[in-house]
């Protein structure tokens, strides 16, 4: 009977230290595997990039004569009318081409030459501009031309579109775009200025959606519940989950809006990027 008792403590002993022993190399675990990012709340730009066509009112500048023209002002250059822009050398001589009008100049010409917004819309499907790289003309041929408005973006919609978007001129500045007319495929919009930087921006086009307070955090932070979006943040010193909205998915790292009004109105937290590790509730360092 004694022999018995020994054996059971003996064995309640390694049970003990084998227990403490697990317990010993999970803490070590998750001491060494669990991560946790802070992170500030701040307000983000959420934008959209979209293909756009540019239109305008232009003027073509026809040659008088063929031959070698040379300008005398630049792209964008605003002239009026009647002032001389550049020399056409002839086998006659040399001619002076004036602007026909005042506005902004382009070295290059347009397909459909318009005065009034009606007009360009109406052939707006048609309407072309091409860049003019040659020095020399032929007689009757435009080799430039006078911009008369604003730019017109035609930017492709599903919804009804809204009466002001907010373009992105560079990474810092952004200009406002109202709305001015639609159709089966596109809705119109005018900008003013920024004529060169509108140019540059090819086809595509960023627009400003909307901004959000929120942060951003690792994919695999995300827990899902019932079809819905969590993080665990360390609330105190407890596991607590955070109801959130993904707002955009940029290469894995998402920007999230808390839909908690209880945090609502915090500035950081404390998230943590192991949540497979821990359980709702559980007292952080208690491993």
């Amino acid at each position: 009977m004694q022999k018995k008792i020994v054996v059971i403590i003996a064995i309640l002993i390694v049970l003990v230290i084998f227990l403490g022993l697990a317990n010993d190399v999970r803490s070590f675990i998750r001491k060494n595997i669990v991560r946790f990012y802070a992170v500030n709340l701040s307000y983000y730009e959420v934008y959209s990039e979209v293909n756009f066509k540019l239109l305008f009112c232009a003027s073509n500048i026809v040659a008088p004569d063929e031959g070698d023209v040379q300008f005398l002002r630049e792209n964008f250059d605003y002239v009026q009318k009647g002032e001389i822009i550049a020399i056409l050398s002839t086998k006659n001589g040399i001619v002076e081409i004036t602007s026909p009008a005042s506005g902004y100049l382009l070295k290059g010409f347009v397909n459909k030459e318009c005065k009034t917004l009606d007009e360009l819309l109406s052939v707006n499907s048609e309407f072309k501009f091409e860049w003019n790289s040659r020095k020399d003309v032929e007689v009757g041929s435009p080799f430039a031309s006078i911009i008369l408005s604003d730019a017109i973006l035609a930017i492709p919609y599903n919804e009804q579109p809204p009466d002001t978007i907010s373009i992105y001129i560079s990474d810092f500045v952004k200009a406002n775009a109202v709305f001015v007319s639609k159709d089966k495929n596109y809705a119109f919009y005018r900008i003013s200025g920024f004529l060169p930087e509108i140019f540059s921006m090819g086809k595509r086009i960023k627009i400003l959606d909307s901004i959000v307070y929120g942060f951003k955090v690792p994919k695999n932070a995300i827990v899902k519940k019932n079809r819905e979006d969590f993080v665990y943040i360390v609330n105190g010193n407890v596991i607590k989950d955070l109801k959130v909205k993904i707002i955009q998915d940029n290469s894995g790292v998402l920007l999230v809006k808390v839909d908690n009004p209880y945090f609502s109105e915090f500035k950081s937290f404390i998230v943590v990027l192991t949540p497979k590790l821990f359980k709702v509730g559980e007292i952080v360092g208690n491993f």
